[in-house]
């Protein structure tokens, strides 16, 4: 269900027209209709206002599939002056069969063999 048919059937329930909503809302009477008839999507102060207006939660108003995923990535983040942001950069710049062929290059030098591990010497007898 989309933001405009939650945001007219609450309006509905409380009873209210689209100019009482502009009224107590703020919101012209024109966006309301624009809204409703998803002509367009309020900004997030509108929709705040809309909703308090209404006595609702701004979730209550938008539609489950409009919602950002809550799920956060694990690991650490590229910051965009970083060496990861620089590298992913021009990784991205490349050729796919280029960026295959890095990769790889990349996956070998990251698995430790037992070539690159510390040499003990041993005595002499």
């Amino acid at each position: 269900m989309s933001i405009g048919t939650r945001l007219k059937e609450t309006r509905i329930k409380a009873g209210l027209t689209q100019v009482q909503l502009a009224h107590v809302s703020g919101v012209p009477q024109g966006l309301i209709t624009c809204y409703e008839n998803d002509v367009k999507i309020p900004s997030a102060p509108k929709l705040a206002a809309l909703a308090k207006a209404l006595h609702v939660s701004m979730d209550n108003l938008v539609d489950d599939d409009q919602r950002p995923d809550p799920e956060i990535p694990d690991g650490p983040k590229i910051h965009g002056n970083s060496r990861a942001a620089k590298v992913q950069q021009l990784f991205l710049k490349l050729d796919e069969e280029a960026q295959r062929v890095l990769l790889k290059q990349m996956k070998a030098m990251a698995t430790p063999t037992a070539s690159t591990e510390p040499h003990r010497r041993s005595k002499a007898a």
